[in-house]
């Protein structure tokens, strides 16, 4: 694993215009491309490699790929877990990336945003695109709780609370991910510092089981593929 520090702005930035953000943001790209170029220099060694962030990290990962698209070499990409932040299909076709739309796909891109029903997140912007970390696939089709394998939700000085079948799950018309409002015993341990209903913090938590197992099934279709 490497998982490089990097300068991070704090929420106060990330609610700024685009214009005022830029001069702020331009710190943690100029971090992570450099601490990225190190690891395919010194640390790699022409192995495939996984992709992982969230939210603002999404964000930074996003501006690094777009800037510098020839940086990312896609054949040695099994998947990029990148959600918590808004993908477009122009970013996409920027990125020269594909959004998943299997559980086995290789070498794509996946995203969500989760929110509970009439919830609202900062990280959903108009036309972003979201896979069902459910079912891996990008349809608007409610997958139920019993596909959630378990959520690890992450609690201040307590061990993580593990909820098998925590969520049912659907992309809704936003671009969003919504699931249904977690039960009161739950809900009730749960940081909502961005609003009623938006789950944002718990992205990655939620699915924690899932996103595991996903990650060894798509490294098993990565080694079966028929590479140079």
């Amino acid at each position: 694993m490497f998982a490089p520090r990097y300068r991070q702005v704090n929420i106060e930035v990330m609610k700024m215009g685009d214009a005022e953000k830029a001069k702020y943001i331009e710190m943690p790209v100029e971090d992570v491309t450099a601490a990225f170029e190190y690891y395919l220099r010194h640390l790699n060694k022409g192995r495939p490699f996984i992709l992982a962030s969230h939210s603002q990290g999404s964000n930074v990962l996003q501006l690094m790929l777009l800037r510098n698209p020839g940086l990312l070499d896609k054949s040695k990409l099994v998947a990029a877990y990148m959600p918590g932040w808004t993908f477009t299909d122009a970013d996409l076709a920027r990125m020269g990336l594909r959004l998943g739309r299997r559980p086995d796909e290789t070498g794509v891109l996946l995203t969500w945003n989760t929110v509970g029903p009439g919830g609202v997140s900062p990280t959903v912007l108009p036309g972003a695109r979201c896979v069902n970390p459910l079912s891996w696939t990008t349809d608007k089709k409610e997958y139920p709780a019993s596909m959630d394998i378990a959520a690890r939700i992450l609690r201040e000085d307590k061990p993580p609370l593990v909820v098998p079948h925590f969520t049912a799950a659907r992309i809704n018309d936003s671009g969003a991910l919504e699931i249904p409002t977690p039960r009161p015993e739950i809900a009730r341990q749960l940081s909502m510092f961005m609003g009623k209903e938006c789950y944002h913090r718990y992205d990655y938590d939620f699915f924690f089981d899932n996103i595991k197992e996903n990650v060894r099934l798509r490294c098993e279709a990565y080694r079966r593929e028929d590479r140079p």
